[in-house]
């Protein structure tokens, strides 16, 4: 990829480098330049205009962003994700059921030792997920990055990234209670594991208040 300054006449079709303020709106970086473009600039007086523009063998951000995240998860619906569309270089990832994120580290620190134009980064493994949580974003650093570098990345993380669903959909609970402590079923303590629970997708089926010694608690942890 080349960057640098050059005259509006070579511009046609190159990426607007830095944000350019108009007397309404702006034209954004990232943006194509057209040939309306270059007149809006000539008019306000600009003879140059810094811009990126691809080498043969590049592949542009938008693109490299989204075929990275297709290669990260390849089948979202199985694995509980979902890929968001490209913008500037990024494309979110996001869970789409409760669970915890299961990340194949070595993977993704294979990606991102490819190249520095390219990043992926991602929620710690184990994560408790629930749906519409962003576990990771996929990022181009650049304009544009060379086609062998993002070959690399895909090959490096293929699959690395998914939530795990929970196996067990019911779970039981056992408080001890002390004489002249009593505990009542509507104790916050419980409230806040189901609530814990449920954000998981399990359901808390059975609670149990015992005496708080060894036998009480044998017998209650025997019946569920």
């Amino acid at each position: 990829m080349r960057f640098g300054p050059v005259p509006l006449t070579e511009a046609l079709g190159a990426v607007l480098a830095h944000s350019v303020q108009l007397p309404k709106g702006r034209l954004r970086k990232g943006r194509v330049l057209t040939a309306d473009d270059l007149d809006t600039l000539a008019a306000l007086g600009r003879g140059r205009v810094t811009v990126a523009r691809l080498d043969p063998g590049d592949i542009e951000e938008n693109s490299a962003a989204r075929r990275l995240a297709q290669a990260l998860v390849p089948d979202p619906d199985t694995v509980g994700l979902d890929l968001q569309e490209a913008f500037t270089g990024r494309v979110n990832i996001r869970a789409t059921r409760p669970g915890v994120v299961g990340i194949d580290v070595a993977a993704v620190e294979a990606l991102n030792s490819v190249d520095p134009m390219i990043t992926l980064a991602t929620v710690p493994q184990w994560q408790r997920a629930w749906p519409g949580m962003m576990v990771g974003t996929v990022k181009i650093i650049a304009y544009g990055v060379a086609e062998t570098a993002l070959g690399r990345a895909e090959a490096a993380a293929r699959g690395a990234l998914c939530v795990r669903p929970v196996a067990l959909p019911t779970a039981g609970l056992i408080v001890t209670e002390v004489p002249g402590d009593p505990v009542s079923p509507e104790d916050k303590g419980i409230a806040a594991v189901a609530g814990r629970l449920d954000a998981l997708g399990v359901a808390l089926e059975a609670v149990q208040i015992v005496a708080h010694d060894t036998e009480s608690i044998t017998a209650a942890l025997a019946s569920l």
